[in-house]
């Protein structure tokens, strides 16, 4: 969150440097290699880019939406940054399918009508 508030120039965050994470996962998976592999796992499932790659496509970006709005082709821009691939180059999960449970139809029983 916070390269992200570097990269959009957020008030308080607009000179400072972006953070690598990459010292961050190293100790992690000192720690714990299964760890390592299941955060870089989710970052690919979940097409998270390599953070440099948005830094760089990011004011392009802006400039379209600000001289474009919602009619701004940003296609071109999110094709370069994924060709760089995504961060910590996981693998991507395939997620399981969510498991449906069958429940019968039940018979509605009526009570017999009061005298």
């Amino acid at each position: 969150m916070r390269n992200a508030f570097v990269i959009m120039k957020e008030p308080g965050y607009a000179n400072r440097q972006l953070l690598d994470a990459g010292p961050t996962m190293a100790k992690i998976a000192h720690i714990s290699p299964a760890a390592a592999d299941e955060i870089a796992n989710r970052y690919t499932t979940n097409r998270i880019n390599i953070t440099d790659a948005v830094a760089k496509a990011y004011p392009r970006m802006e400039r379209a939406l600000l001289r474009d709005g919602s009619e701004a082709d940003l296609l071109g821009l999110a094709l370069d940054a994924k060709a760089e691939g995504y961060e910590f180059s996981g693998e991507k999960v395939r997620k399981p399918q969510m498991r449906r449970v069958m429940i019968p139809p039940q018979r509605a029983t009526i009570a017999p009508a009061a005298p």
